[in-house]
């Protein structure tokens, strides 16, 4: 998405609502990161009671080599958003 400048929020959002519900997955930190942005172009154009969820890797400086596989998000916390995002229990 770095390189969708400027992303058309508009035509995500409207994507979005087809869908009915938005998971948002960023491997880098939940501060300032792509996926921040993408959600808050999400609820700005419309989507906010949308069940929505931002899963992204830890708020750190960025670790290098086999450092980096410490802070992604975890498979389980990607499967948890989706299954919540869409009203799946159990």
């Amino acid at each position: 998405l770095r390189w969708l400048a400027p992303l058309d929020h508009a035509a995500v959002a409207a994507h979005a609502r087809a869908c009915g519900c938005v998971v948002v997955l960023d491997e880098g930190r939940r501060s300032g990161g792509l996926g921040e942005a993408l959600v808050s172009g999400l609820v700005e154009h419309g989507c906010g009671a949308l069940p929505l969820r931002l899963v992204t890797g830890a708020d750190s400086y960025q670790p290098l080599g086999p450092a980096a596989g410490l802070v992604l998000p975890a498979e389980a916390e990607v499967v948890a958003a989706a299954e919540a995002a869409c009203g799946v229990t159990g």
